[in-house]
Parts: structure tokens; C-alpha cells; sequence
């Protein structure tokens, strides 16, 4: 599920004078180590919960740089104000389930899912295809005289040597989606899993998807 959140950042206004050019020097003795590091303290504080995106410690720091622009005497640079806020949307991770004949298995005890890898679906299937390593190159196709359209995948776990330099590239899911695949089980022997599944997800200006993958779940 994808949430709307509010993200904040500060605009000043500097105004100089048209007919006297002011001496950067004078403002420059302003500027110390004592000054810069009671800031700094302040900003970085636990209170700020490191200032990430549309938390209250964000908008406290946001707050607290707005108050002291104004002791400072700089005008506000957005129509009267010093914030201007836009939309900023969240994956979540609500509820998961696997089941199988009526087997309920247990997130990070028996499965595992990557929030932001994965979309609101509930999907019922009747059979799985295994595609051993679900690897489909040049080299060597796993898909090879398989169906898989419409269906759910069983793959070993493993990842091969990523394409084009992108880190986050998952050939193997890409190879998935392209045959059709809805959803994906790839098998790791993690489990029971020492991290827990983290419910927060990839964070978005913008809530509409291009294309969706096959959701994936790591299972035992």
C-alpha cells in the first residue's frame, strides 16, 4: 500500500542593498567552529530521528532552520513562507500471508518479502513450475519448453552476474516478467530469518508505476 506523506524544505530570500555592495568579510568573522558545531548538534540530535523524509524530527529540524533564518532577519523565498511542501508517497508493508493446503507459514520464521519489490495482490494457484536457477540468457534458458504465463515460479536461490552495470538489476525476475510469470518463490536457506522484515519501503514522488514485477517471496 502506498501512503501520502508530506515533505518539507526550507526557501530564504537574501536581499542585498542595489546601492551599497555589502563586505562578505564582515560576515564571514559571523561564522565559527562553536556556532557551526551547536547547530550541527541540534540538527543531527536524536530528537531529529536523523531528519528522515515526513517524520516529525524532519519537520522539527525544518522548524528549527526557519527559526533561526528569522532571527537572522532573511525574508521568506515561497509567497510568504519559508516551507514549501510537495507529495511525497511510501510503500508500507500492511499484511503478508503464504499458505499452501490450508498451511499458513509465518513471515520471517518461513518467508520473506522485499516491501518495495512487491504490489497489493492476492493471487490462488493450483500448481507451481520450477525453473531450477530461473536464469534465461544467451547461455543457458531455464524456460526452455515450459509454460509459465499466468502462473507462480519455483527457483533456486542465487543471483547471476548483473547486466549493464546496474546494481539493482534482478535478471532473474526480469526473466520471470518476461515470460509471463505473476509471481515468483525463490528458495534461500536463511531461515528462520535473524532480520526482521522491514515494513517500510521505497519512498516516491510520484504513486504511479510504469510496470509492475512478479511479486517475489523468499521462502525456506
Amino acid at each position: 500500500m502506498r501512503k501520502f506523506l508530506s515533505f518539507i524544505i526550507i526557501l530564504v530570500s537574501l536581499v542585498a542593498g542595489a546601492q551599497k555592495q555589502s563586505n562578505p568579510d564582515e560576515f564571514a568573522k559571523t561564522i565559527t567552529a562553536d556556532d557551526l558545531k551547536k547547530h550541527l548538534y541540534i540538527v543531527a540530535g536524536k530528537d531529529m530521528e536523523g531528519r528522515e523524509t515526513a517524520t516529525d524530527g524532519q519537520k522539527k529540524a525544518a522548524a528549527y532552520i526557519e527559526n533561526h533564518f528569522r532571527a537572522l532577519g532573511l525574508l521568506p523565498g515561497n509567497n510568504g513562507s519559508y516551507q514549501m511542501t510537495y507529495p511525497v508517497y511510501l510503500d508500507s508493508l500492511l499484511t503478508t500471508a503464504v499458505e499452501i493446503n490450508d498451511n499458513a507459514y509465518q513471515l520471517d520464521q518461513d518467508f520473506s518479502i522485499n516491501v518495495g519489490q512487491n504490489n497489493n495482490s492476492t493471487y490462488r494457484f493450483s500448481e507451481v513450475v520450477f525453473v531450477g536457477n530461473g536464469i534465461a540468457d544467451s547461455l543457458h534458458d531455464d524456460y526452455k519448453g515450459l509454460d509459465v504465463r499466468g502462473k507462480v515460479l519455483l527457483m533456486l536461490g542465487g543471483q547471476p552476474a548483473q547486466g549493464g552495470g546496474n546494481r539493482f538489476a534482478n535478471p532473474k525476475l526480469d526473466a520471470a516478467q518476461k515470460n509471463g510469470a505473476v509471481a515468483v518463490l525463490t528458495i534461500s536457506a536463511g531461515f528462520p530469518s535473524q532480520t526482521k522484515t522491514n515494513p517500510r519501503g521505497n519512498m516516491y514522488l510520484n504513486a504511479f508505476q510504469k510496470m509492475i514485477q512478479p511479486n517475489q517471496f523468499t521462502i525456506s
